[in-house]
């Protein structure tokens, strides 16, 4: 997905979220994202125990794709 930056937030596209989309990434593929379009608050947390990579932030954003198009 195209993404800006801006205050430690990165913002999403309008055109796939809507209007004022946004999230916050964080280690090992935590990350809170907020879509004021679709009222809604997506967030992933990773038990790095079991999963010491993490999870790429591209997985997360196709994930939060779908969830965003699925939602009415």
């Amino acid at each position: 997905m195209r993404q800006g930056y801006g205050y430690m937030w990165w913002t999403l596209p309008a055109d796939i979220c809507g209007k004022n989309a946004f999230y916050a990434s964080g280690y090992g593929g935590q990350i809170i994202a907020i879509v004021p379009a679709k009222r809604l608050v997506v967030v992933q947390t990773v038990d790095l125990k079991q999963n010491p990579k993490g999870i790429r932030t591209s997985a997360f954003l196709e994930l939060l794709k779908q969830i965003v198009s699925a939602s009415p």
